[in-house]
């Protein structure tokens, strides 16, 4: 938990998490009597400093997470997690993990008997007051004014990292209207009680470096040693300073919510990869803009496990993956009028391989169509949300970037079918008679770090067919689904890189399931036609469909 690598000290939470799952109590209770030690001796040389306040953060930072998931588990050691939050003194977010997860006790335990404790600690991470500021009222010196001539410099000589002093330096100096140089002058007092020989953030007797990877990878000493001032320093303000809210977010939980998790963790979500993933074995080694009738029918029976389609009892309604051999696949789908289907399916079908897009989201249901004077055929099955925060748990090995976004059914589709969640098993939208009607996965894993960090990962939401069937049969329409499979040539010296191929399904209130497959001529000339940026569009290649169909 000490250590300077991130990754490994979130597969330590882990660990500890696991194993209050397994009972062993006795494990987290010996973690806790070492959380005022400052060395991991035997474990570590000597000669190299430990990293004991990343130690004791990700100690409270699991202790909050099994809180959350078996409070009980901790009731017997509500006593040694009070004196915890004592030990952790002026550090704000150390402070806050304990007292978060005394509170989770305290609400499952009725027996709890350390609540005057707890609100002792509470007060001790609670605002003093708020005062309301006008903007462009205040006369703080922020990061770009520096400090009066006649202020004497500390006698820690300590650089800040120039980012890390504009951001968190300066936004922390903002909450409470203190100088910037001031919350850096009060930051290097706290750096020179825990270490004197150390004045740069990149510097590290470890020779841990930043260039390869970045700051949130992994921590030179001195980059450590201001993280963790900037927090005992912000714990002390707290006790004595009001905070100053100029904007409506300019609160002390919107500040903390940036370095906190109070929620889900992404590794939450993650599911097992599948045992096995459907592979169309088409061919996207050379571009063709058209893909042949074998290759529409291989891609549409990507849309199930079961074939034929007709026998399908569930259907891929939406996905993203990739298989062995490089091939990326991508579903989407929306209810459309039945009378409108030809027409869309036509256009997706003329659109230029690339860009081939069905709109699915809120926003793509818009005014997109009517600035065109077209009638939008859509209407969403697909909801869920984009989280574009930045989570203190990017970098747990455990999670994939948009793991909190897994995909499913839109809230109108929910409500319209009284459907509700459950994650007893998997991510579900079942029934009142406890039939599963959609099914939401989302699996990965990440590898390498710097600039080699990636990640391998994919998601899919099932729907069954007889749920479908009723949904298309109560709203009158029908399903829509494209899917489009993808291959990127990065070494090969060609004018396309990206290889794509598409195939459009449609489904009716009847259960019919069929793959479009051939184009009339009169669509093929009009599409020859068109300016080449126009085909990128499917509302543009709508429009002259719908034109060629009506003559």
């Amino acid at each position: 938990m000490g250590s300077p690598y991130t990754n490994l000290r979130w597969r330590a939470a882990h660990a500890v998490i696991r194993n209050a799952e397994f009972g062993n109590l006795n494990v987290i209770e010996k973690l806790i009597e070492k959380f005022d030690t400052t060395n991991a001796l035997p474990f570590h040389s000597p000669d190299l400093p430990f990293y004991y306040h990343h130690a004791r953060f990700w100690l409270l930072i699991s202790l909050s997470k099994i809180a959350t998931e078996t409070p009980l588990a901790l009731a017997p050691i509500s006593a040694k997690i009070i004196r915890l939050s004592e030990l952790a003194g002026d550090h704000c977010l150390q402070k806050f993990y304990a007292v978060n997860t005394l509170q989770k006790i305290k609400d499952s335990d009725p027996s709890f008997s350390y609540s005057q404790e707890l609100e002792e600690q509470k007060k001790l991470i609670t605002p003093i007051g708020t005062i309301k500021r006008e903007v462009g009222s205040s006369s703080r010196a922020d990061s770009y004014m520096g400090r009066p001539d006649d202020v004497p410099e500390p006698e820690l000589d300590f650089y800040f990292d120039y980012d890390f002093n504009n951001n968190e330096i300066d936004h922390l100096g903002g909450r409470f209207g203190i100088h910037t140089w001031q919350v850096a002058d009060d930051m290097k007092n706290i750096i020179a009680e825990w270490e004197r020989n150390v004045n740069r953030s990149h510097e590290c007797p470890r020779n841990i470096s930043s260039r390869e990877r970045s700051y949130n990878e992994q921590q030179p000493y001195g980059y450590y040693l201001g993280y963790h001032a900037l927090f005992v320093a912000a714990g002390r303000y707290v006790k004595a300073y009001p905070i100053i809210k100029v904007w409506s977010d300019d609160t002390w939980e919107e500040w903390l919510k940036q370095y906190t998790l109070s929620g889900s963790w992404l590794s939450d979500s993650i599911d097992y990869f599948p045992s096995s993933l459907p592979a169309s074995g088409i061919n996207l080694e050379a571009y063709e803009e058209t893909p042949t009738l074998k290759e529409r029918k291989c891609l549409a029976a990507q849309i199930s496990d079961q074939h034929p389609l007709s026998d399908a009892n569930e259907i891929t309604v939406s996905g993203n993956w990739s298989d062995k051999e490089g091939i990326n696949y991508r579903i989407s789908s929306a209810l459309i009028e039945p009378s409108k289907v030809r027409g869309l399916a036509y256009a997706l079908m003329i659109q230029t391989p690339f860009h081939n897009y069905l709109p699915t989201k809120d926003d793509d249901f818009s005014d997109h169509w009517s600035r065109r004077g077209l009638e939008n055929p859509l209407s969403p099955l697909i909801g869920g949300y984009r989280d574009e925060s930045t989570r203190m748990d990017e970098y747990d090995p455990y999670g994939i970037d948009g793991a909190n976004e897994w995909l499913q059914p839109h809230e109108d589709i929910i409500n319209d079918l009284k459907l509700t969640f459950s994650n007893a098993d998997g991510k579900k939208w079942i029934t009142q008679s406890n039939t599963v009607v959609f099914s939401s996965r989302i699996w990965g894993a990440k590898f390498g770090s710097g600039r080699h960090r990636h990640e391998k990962k994919g998601s899919d939401l099932k729907c069954s067919k007889d749920g479908l069937e009723y949904l298309l049969q109560k709203r009158k329409k029908s399903l829509i689904v494209l899917i489009k499979a993808q291959k990127y040539h990065e070494h090969k010296e060609t004018d396309h890189k990206f290889i794509n191929k598409s195939a459009v399904v449609i489904m009716t209130a009847n259960g019919k399931i069929r793959a479009f497959q051939k184009i009339p001529k009169v669509i093929k000339d009009g599409a020859d036609k068109m300016q080449l940026h126009h085909r990128c569009g499917v509302m543009d290649c709508y429009d002259m469909v719908l034109k060629h169909l009506n003559k």
